[in-house]
């Protein structure tokens, strides 16, 4: 049990819109919950194709969880779909078509299928945990029905991850305000709202007019494979050959053709690493100028710091392209710092805050010189690494210790005991 905390007794239920094996957060959560004592339950909106195992977590899933609900993430708000001005008609009138259908699938799935599922499938908790705005009407009856507490997770501001060209008409109209009075609804109406950053939380504030908890999304190295095969093992690549890895699925908020010609105009021979779903295999998997570049698709969370734990740059190309950019923090710059590995990084607010506290470079994404500066300035120090014969070439910069999930479980568990106890729930739930 973890020490200076007890949840026995507690029974917490967590609701992914994922399945499991691509919800880190949801799983950190989860494990962290039972490690403390409380029987922790995750219900997927999908079923995964991997089996995860997850130490005192039982994993289900909330029906129907089948093909009705597996679309591709760029059908709800993420990724790069692209702009809908550029169809051509008749595929306008196709695209109509098949948009109206999913509003009145969302609709009918969301507001009335699966609460009812639910009602009838989740038993009585003490919390009842939300990951995003889509399962919180199903939370909210079974709250209704059977009691317990609620807690809002919003890893995002969903209105805003994708810029407006990337909405049909149809979406603008009628999607996005009703997704955007779910998010409130769900906001205002839990007993607790989590997120992932200071900025995210102060825009969610201003929204419910309710203080909200950050926990970010620190590594959980307890959780990770530490028997998978590492970047340079896994791809045949020598120690002294240069190893840059993108951690991430694809995002309309990614520049990559900038960051490629400043890391051709490099001598040598380089190695340019695609860790995620989304990326175009054609267009970037060739070599060019002594650049090999990799897109060995998505790993499971618990592979992907032990994969890249052997490069030697992290490189976070995100833009400005919505305000979710701006107050984000993405899991792939805590991967990086939990695997040691320096990071180049832009100038957004929430992602430069946590950034320059690690050994790191600021750069300009959509500027190749900018890119190509920041890569000689953070090299040097690998060189003088490999002449002192520090770390076989590599060299780490930072101190983790400031950015772990024991951290942020201790931030997380004080949240729920302060709710637990404000509810007079089960008095054996204490802090140390």
């Amino acid at each position: 049990m973890l020490s200076g905390y007890s949840l026995g007794g507690q029974t917490i239920l967590s609701l992914t819109p994922l399945p499991a094996s691509h919800d880190s957060r949801t799983v950190k959560i989860a494990a962290s919950f039972a490690r403390a004592g409380a029987r922790s339950i995750i219900f997927e909106n999908r079923r995964g194709e991997d089996i995860v195992t997850i130490p005192g977590v039982e994993l289900r899933s909330l029906p129907p969880a089948g093909r009705l609900v597996k679309r591709k993430a760029r059908d709800f708000i993420h990724t790069a779909r692209a702009p809908i001005d550029t169809l051509q008609q008749p595929r306008r009138l196709l695209k109509a078509i098949r948009v109206a259908f999913h509003i009145l699938r969302f609709v009918v799935l969301y507001l009335f299928v699966k609460p009812l599922v639910g009602a009838f499938m989740l038993r009585a908790a003490d919390i009842y945990y939300v990951h995003e705005y889509r399962l919180f009407p199903t939370a909210l009856l079974v709250r209704m029905l059977r009691g317990g507490l609620l807690v809002y997770d919003a890893h995002d501001l969903y209105d805003a991850v994708l810029p407006d060209s990337n909405w049909h008409w149809l979406e603008r109209k009628l999607l996005l305000p009703l997704t955007k009075e779910m998010h409130r609804l769900a906001a205002r109406r839990a007993d607790l709202v989590v997120t992932t950053s200071r900025g995210m939380a102060l825009v969610l504030a201003d929204a419910t007019e309710k203080p909200i908890r950050v926990v970010t999304n620190a590594h959980e190295l307890r959780l990770d494979d530490t028997s998978f095969p590492g970047v340079r093992e896994k791809l045949g690549i020598s120690q002294d050959e240069l190893v840059f890895v993108v951690v991430g699925h694809r995002k309309v908020g990614q520049v990559l053709e900038p960051t490629i010609t400043a890391l051709r105009r490099l001598p040598g021979t380089k190695h340019l690493v695609f860790v995620g779903r989304g990326y175009d295999v054609q267009a970037l998997e060739k070599e060019e100028s002594g650049l090999r570049v990799h897109c060995p698709g998505a790993l499971a969370p618990s592979q992907i710091v032990p994969f890249i734990a052997g490069a030697d740059l992290s490189l976070i190309l995100y833009v400005e392209a919505t305000q979710n950019y701006r107050v984000t923090l993405p899991n792939g710059l805590f991967q990086s710092i939990a695997a040691g590995v320096p990071v180049i990084y832009p100038n957004l607010p929430e992602l430069a805050g946590v950034a320059s506290r690690v050994k790191g470079c600021l750069i300009d994404p959509a500027d190749p010189d900018s890119i190509e500066a920041a890569v000689v300035h953070m090299l040097a120090d690998r060189m003088a690494a490999q002449l002192s014969g520090d770390m076989g070439g590599r060299i780490t910069y930072q101190t983790i210790s400031d950015f772990t999930w024991e951290n942020e479980e201790k931030n997380l568990l004080d949240a729920v005991s302060e709710i637990l106890k404000a509810q007079k729930c089960p008095p054996d739930i204490s802090s140390a």
